[in-house]
This record gives C-alpha cells, sequence and structure tokens, in this order.
C-alpha cells in the first residue's frame, strides 16, 4: 500500500499513461478514459496527502515553486477571462499541470529522498522510471522497425491514426513521428548512460541495443526535430568526454568520426532503404511477368495494353521521402503558424486567450487564418514560447521567462560545483542534460513540454526536477533523483 503513494510509481505510472495516449495502436480506445481517470485519482490522492503535510510550504518548496506556482495562476487568470469561449478544456489543462508541478517536478518530499539515501547508497532513485522508459521506447521502437520492414501501411479512421509506413516517412506505432523522434532521442541518452552505470555485459548489450534500434527510429521516422535534438545530445556527451576525461588522441579522433557518421548516416540509411525497396518491387515485378507469361495469351496481351500513365504516381515514389512536402515551404507551415500566432496575441496580449480556447477564439476573432483554413485545423502553435504568449500573454511569458533565468543562474553555479566534484557525478549531470536537450529542443517546433501530456513532456518535467536538485543539492545528496 505504501508503494501506491509513493510518488516515484505515481511518475511511471503517469508516463505510461501519456506514452499510450501518443500510441498509434492504444491512443483513443475505451480503456484508455479509464486509465486517465485512475492516474487523476492518483495524482489527486498524493497531491492532498502532500498538502495536509506541507500547508503552503508545498507552493514555495523546491527549485523555482514559487514562480511556478505562480504560472499556473497566471492560466488560471487567462482561463477565467475567456470563459465564455469555455471553461471545460482549460480546467482538464489545469488539473495535469498541477500534477506536472507539484509531482512530477517536484519529485519524493526531501524526507523521502534522505531515507532513501540511506537504504541505499548506490541505488539510483530515478531506476524504476528510467527502466519503464527504456523498456516502452525499446518496444515501440521494435514494432515501428517491424512495419518498416513489412511496408505495413495502416489507417484508423475512426480514432484519426496513421500506423506504420505513412505519407513517405515511419510513423510506426507512434501516433505522431515527431513526438516519437523526441522521445527516441532522449530515450538514446537514458540507455547510455544506464548502459554506463550497468554492472553485468548482457544488460549493458541490451542497453546499447535499445540505443541503436532509438537511432534507427530516428532515421526512419524523418524527422528534422527529432534529428535536431539527437545531434545536440551527442555533441554535449562528446564535448564532455573531452573536457572531463580527457582521452589520448585516437580516442579523440575516433570519437569525432563515430559522431560524424552518427550525425551524417541519416540520408545514407534512408538512401539504402529505398534503392532495396526499389530493388524488390523491381523483383517482384519481374516475377509477375513471368507468372503472367505462362497464361493465356489475351490476359497477357490486355495488360501490355494498359497506357504507362494508367501507373498510380504515388508508387512511383520512393517509401521515404519527404523533398516535396518541404520544397514550398522548410518550415512545414510553421512561418505561417507562427504568424497567426501574433496577430492572435495582439487581440489579447497581456492575459491572452488561454491554450485550451484557441480554435473557438481564432473563429471568432481571425477566421481567415492559417490554422483553420489547414486540412485539419491546429489548435496550437508548434512552439513553447508562442503558445505560452498566445495562451497567458505577457503576465504568462514574463512569468515563464523569469523561471527559466532563475533555472539556468542555478546550473551555471552548480556545474561549476560539480566542477570540481566526483567524475561520477558529472557524468550523471552530463547524461541528464543529454535527455533533456532533445525535449527542450522540440519545444521550439512543438507543442511540448507545457499543455500537453506527451510522454515527453512527462519525461521533461520529472528530468528537470531531478537536474534542479542536482544543481542545489550539495555533491553526494542527489543520485540522479
Amino acid at each position: 500500500m505504501r508503494k501506491i503513494f509513493d510518488v516515484r510509481a505515481f511518475q511511471a505510472g503517469y508516463f505510461l499513461l501519456a506514452a499510450l495516449s501518443f500510441n498509434s495502436l492504444t491512443a483513443g480506445r475505451r480503456f484508455m478514459s479509464l486509465l486517465t481517470a485512475l492516474v487523476l485519482l492518483w495524482g489527486a490522492a498524493l497531491l492532498l496527502l502532500r498538502f495536509r503535510e506541507q500547508k503552503l510550504r508545498m507552493f514555495r518548496t523546491g527549485p523555482c515553486m514559487a514562480g511556478i506556482s505562480l504560472f499556473l495562476v497566471s492560466y488560471a487568470v487567462s482561463s477565467l477571462w475567456n470563459l465564455s469561449y469555455g471553461i471545460a478544456g482549460n480546467l482538464k489543462a489545469m488539473a495535469w499541470m498541477t500534477l506536472e508541478f507539484f509531482l512530477l517536478y517536484a519529485g519524493p518530499e526531501p524526507q523521502d529522498r534522505t531515507e532513501h539515501r540511506k537504504r541505499d547508497q548506490r541505488e539510483d532513485p530515478a531506476r524504476v522510471l528510467v527502466q519503464v522508459v527504456i523498456l516502452y521506447t525499446a518496444v515501440q521502437a521494435v514494432i515501428s522497425l517491424g512495419m518498416l520492414c513489412a511496408g505495413y501501411q495502416g489507417v484508423s479512421v475512426e480514432r484519426g491514426m496513421y500506423i506504420g509506413l505513412q505519407e513517405g516517412r515511419l510513423w510506426g506505432a507512434y501516433s505522431d513521428p515527431n513526438y516519437g523522434a523526441v522521445l527516441a532521442a532522449s530515450a538514446l541518452a537514458l540507455s547510455l548512460g544506464a548502459a554506463i552505470r550497468a554492472s553485468g555485459k548482457k544488460v549493458r548489450l541490451l542497453l546499447i541495443g535499445n540505443a541503436v534500434l532509438q537511432y534507427f527510429y530516428l532515421v526512419f521516422s524523418y524527422s528534422r526535430t527529432g534529428w535536431i535534438g539527437f545531434a545536440a545530445s551527442m555533441i554535449l556527451l562528446y564535448l564532455h568526454v573531452l573536457r572531463s576525461r580527457r582521452p589520448r588522441a585516437v580516442v579523440r579522433f575516433g570519437g569525432a568520426i563515430l559522431l560524424a557518421v552518427l550525425l551524417l548516416g541519416g540520408t545514407p540509411i534512408r538512401d539504402a532503404y529505398n534503392a532495396w525497396q526499389q530493388w524488390v518491387t523491381v523483383y517482384a515485378a519481374s516475377m509477375d511477368e513471368k507468372q503472367a507469361d505462362a497464361d493465356i495469351f489475351e490476359t497477357t496481351e490486355n495488360r501490355m495494353e494498359l497506357p504507362a500513365e494508367a501507373e498510380p504516381e504515388e508508387s512511383q515514389k520512393a517509401p521515404l521521402h519527404r523533398e516535396e512536402e518541404l520544397e514550398d515551404d522548410i518550415s512545414n507551415g510553421r512561418f505561417s503558424v507562427w504568424k497567426d500566432g501574433i496577430e492572435l496575441w495582439e487581440t489579447s496580449p497581456v492575459v491572452g486567450i488561454s491554450y485550451r480556447n484557441i480554435s473557438a477564439y481564432a473563429q471568432k476573432n481571425l477566421p481567415d487564418c492559417y490554422i483553420l483554413n489547414k486540412e485539419v485545423a491546429l489548435n496550437t502553435f508548434h512552439n513553447l514560447f508562442v503558445d505560452v504568449l498566445v495562451s497567458q500573454g505577457l503576465a504568462g511569458i514574463l512569468i515563464l521567462l523569469g523561471v527559466l533565468v532563475a533555472i539556468l543562474r542555478s546550473s551555471i553555479r552548480g556545474c561549476r560545483r560539480l566542477k570540481a566534484g566526483k567524475l561520477q557525478t558529472r557524468d550523471q549531470a552530463a547524461l541528464l542534460g543529454a535527455a533533456l536537450l532533445p525535449i527542450m529542443i522540440g519545444a521550439l517546433f512543438l507543442s511540448d513540454i507545457l499543455y500537453m501530456n506527451s510522454p515527453s513532456s512527462v519525461l521533461f518535467w520529472i528530468l528537470l526536477g531531478s537536474w534542479c536538485r542536482m544543481m542545489r543539492e550539495p555533491e553526494g545528496e542527489n543520485k540522479y533523483e
């Protein structure tokens, strides 16, 4: 029973809920509503217990909690200001953000972390969560890459889901390849970190194998957002190794070559896959022709008389392709979306229009905007800062920038302190930063971290809380929590 009220168990459960919500095989199914209600009740019970023990201290205890609490108040004000456009969606958003801020980011209570360290100094407090993330992403990568090998192309019309290979890229078992790629890049860093700490060779090989699987999903998802995050993550780790371990010239040179191969290998791998699929298609066509030659003459004659243009144009395209999609607009519509965001913000610059009322507000105040006139209407702006600016106005964006500046200052001081500390602690900080980077970069091109219940958002708040505690606490008092 005590484990049920352990915040670490809730963090793992919350991640699984978000992951299944962004899984093209499970999202939108009936049982997801039940899981959502259970996790929400679980989180509410934990919040009530925490409030009973800490009272108002829970709103100012922890790194930047006062600013984060103020951000939540700003969202409430924006929701009330735009009450005429709806309130139900905003109440749900506030409920989930409350759980993210006060349970995921704030993490276990200080006394729980102290007791945990006393039980086992070597045990990683985030062990369960990291294992859940690694296991889930491994299963997702295996399923997705299996779909790629089989050339599977599925569509769930009733749930509005693409599955497998769609629109020239691998969606696989993720409901959106961009979110899947960002999560894969973060999971890749977590797998490398777990491999470094693993004691057994078999476990280490499995973890490295998962890192390889995530790399291939990144390649075939064709996500530029995920790839930029992955590149930043790997460059950070490489620079950390150079600075902290000072390897020999041969190792530095070999590491640079490996890094270059990883970062530049995406296009050749996709080209190789396209060439292989073309060969398979040509081979299958030649076999069909041989089989047809064995049939009666009329059948062969009728098939040969078909005009060349009767061949579907889509079949002539490579399985993996995004060139045409990005040829006219390299931003893939993001510039137009951000422009709409600025225009909507100008109609309510101080308190914003509230996130869950974007569509309703735009239909009344900016009906000809780009986000409403796409084939599928958008209700986000694919950028964290534009989302906050439009949703909560200047009040929200200034609070957010204040929190970011406070975290940055704390991080700079913490990194200076860790510089003179143990190498193991510096390694943990570097790996934690490498797992956070893809999500932070992804939020510049996706709606993530705030307002969204994506798996990368849930993972971000847990890891950010661990990072902030590591930067603030004396060395040895935080083991990657």
